[in-house]
């Protein structure tokens, strides 16, 4: 474990994550251990598919549960979780549950986002949500939306610096920022917010109070 309470996940520079326990809160204090994380990692894969399949369960509690050990999951699967090709499907099925903020399991799914954010390497994540975003009908990327801004809240410092121009551009697209849609106009706003409070926050020291950012359209 580092001195800045990092264990076996590399430095943001490299694109993968960081511990952060501001982000990931849940049942870990501090990062597992190695030979805890090495164990589900063998596994990850069989162990998620039933999960993502709870979480379209009917009752609330069926679907909290689900939630929260997909959370933990990917606590102790990290890179596993990509190379075992589930990301896709885990992103698919958080996607699902974005839409209803009443909806109990909402505050974990968001959670476990910005646990990806936080431990997932960005390009993972950040190419299939953009992908989703520039192929989605109008109307139909509010929740998508909602995801990106999640996971860019628990990203790393620096670790986005290589994709803000193309953030900037998708989120800057007509279809987006000025949908006919209000909920996505407005979750496009705070993806956007969330995307230059990462920009600044990891300038301003250097640039004395931050540099010129990329903004959206309007």
């Amino acid at each position: 474990k580092g001195s800045d309470g990092s264990s076996y996940s590399s430095s943001s520079s490299s694109g993968k994550g960081t511990w952060r326990a501001d982000v990931i809160s849940g049942p870990f204090k501090e990062p597992p251990s190695k030979e805890t994380c090495a164990a589900v990692r063998i596994c990850v894969q069989e162990l998620i598919q039933p999960v993502l399949k709870q979480m379209e369960a009917w009752t609330n509690d069926e679907r909290c549960q689900a939630a929260s050990t997909l959370h933990t999951l990917i606590i102790l699967g990290q890179d596993a979780v990509v190379t075992s090709e589930s990301l896709p499907r885990v992103l698919q099925a958080l996607m699902k549950h974005v839409s209803d903020l009443e909806d109990p399991s909402y505050p974990k799914v968001c959670q476990t986002l910005r646990t990806i954010g936080c431990l997932l390497p960005v390009g993972s994540w950040i190419e299939h949500t953009l992908r989703s975003l520039q192929t989605n009908a109008e109307g139909g990327h509010s929740a998508w939306l909602v995801l990106l801004n999640e996971m860019v809240k628990g990203t790393p410092k620096g670790s986005l610096f290589p994709y803000m121009l193309k953030l900037s551009r998708v989120l800057s697209r007509c279809s987006i920022a000025l949908s006919e849609d209000r909920p996505t106009r407005f979750f496009a706003r705070a993806a956007m917010t969330s995307l230059l409070l990462h920009y600044d926050n990891n300038n301003s020291s250097a640039a004395g109070g931050g540099g010129a950012a990329p903004t959206a359209a309007g």
